[in-house]
Parts: structure tokens; C-alpha cells; sequence
């Protein structure tokens, strides 16, 4: 196995996609470092310790669930969650819901506007900098958007609820990537 693993790398590093990798695993080695953080911490405390593989793998599954998260996230429309929760009964709930979720992106935008700015005035020493103003400018935007939901109200917009072939395919594929990756948890489990 370990051949065939280092043969894999060197193909990967010698066709460019090398980087293009790791640049993604960078986000999962993120939990893995909270998780590892979380464990030594807890190791110093002397509170309840689980072994390193543990801790990667429960790492790992957070890190699948956010990506899941954001991928849903993206793949349906403000309309459609507010639909959704108006659906399930939510009401005023879900259409508050539904408004701080379109305003994500801007929100993300604007704060890595600022980081970057930070990091190019004073480097990456002085980034708790940024906090204060990006906290005021999401007040102040939380007032104006509050403001014009008051004033204008929430326009209804009408949902096509037709499932379609390509969302049925969709919807089945990912449950039976679920059920795999369930399996495959519970399997990996019994076996540590």
C-alpha cells in the first residue's frame, strides 16, 4: 500500500494538481488542528482523553458536515429556504432566517475586505485590529437591513415546488452517498 500511495504522489506532484490538493485539505487539516487543540487541552486539564485517531476522525466528520452545509447552502436559492421554513412553520422565524442567510456573502465579503487590509498594514502580528470595525459595520448593517424590512416589507416571491428528474437523481445520489459514508462511519467504528 505504501508504494502505491507514494507512486500516487509523485504522479500528483510531477501533473501540477499536486497543490491544487493540499489547497483543498487545507480546510479539513483546519478541524483536524481544532480537534488535536481540543484533545491537548483537554490532556492538560486532565479531563477525559481520546486517542489521536478519534479525534481525527470526529475532526473529519466536522469537517464534512460544514462542507455538506455549505454545499446545500449554495446549491438553493434564499426563496427556497424561506419557502422551506414557512413550510415547517417557522413563519416570521423563517423569513428572518432567510434574510440573514442572503446576507452572508455580503457580510463575508466585507470582513475579508478588511482582513486583507489589516494584514497589508500591519502584517499578520495586530489581526484582532479588524474586530472592532467589522463589528460596528455588521451593527450598522443589521439597522439598515432592519430598517428596510420595516419600511418596505418582504416581498413574496413564488415557488415552483415541481420536483424535477435531475433533482430526483440529485436527491438519490446524495442519500445513497450518505448511507455509504454512515456505513463506512459505523464500520471504521467498530473496528477501532
Amino acid at each position: 500500500m505504501l508504494p502505491a500511495l507514494v507512486a500516487i504522489l509523485i504522479i500528483l506532484h510531477t501533473s501540477g494538481s499536486f497543490r491544487k490538493i493540499l489547497g483543498g485539505l487545507q480546510f479539513v487539516v483546519i478541524f483536524i488542528a481544532i480537534g488535536l487543540a481540543i484533545n491537548l487541552l483537554a490532556k492538560f486539564f486532565n479531563f477525559w482523553v481520546v486517542d489521536i485517531t478519534s479525534a481525527a476522525i470526529a475532526s473529519l466528520k466536522g469537517a464534512l458536515m460544514f462542507m455538506t452545509i455549505a454545499s446545500i447552502f449554495q446549491w438553493t436559492r434564499i426563496e427556497e429556504i424561506r419557502w422551506f421554513l414557512e413550510k415547517i412553520g417557522l413563519g416570521e422565524l423563517g423569513t428572518s432566517i432567510a434574510i440573514a442567510f442572503s446576507q452572508i456573502p455580503y457580510i463575508m465579503i466585507v470582513y475579508s475586505e478588511a482582513l486583507s487590509t489589516v494584514k497589508l498594514k500591519y502584517g499578520s502580528r495586530y489581526l484582532y485590529k479588524a474586530l472592532l470595525p467589522m463589528i460596528l459595520h455588521s451593527v450598522n448593517y443589521a439597522k439598515e437591513i432592519t430598517e428596510a424590512t420595516y419600511i418596505y416589507g418582504i416581498p413574496k416571491y413564488p415557488i415552483d415546488a415541481s420536483i424535477k428528474i435531475v433533482d430526483a437523481i440529485i436527491v438519490v445520489a446524495s442519500s445513497m452517498m450518505l448511507l455509504l459514508c454512515l456505513y463506512l462511519s459505523i464500520t471504521i467504528n467498530a473496528f477501532l
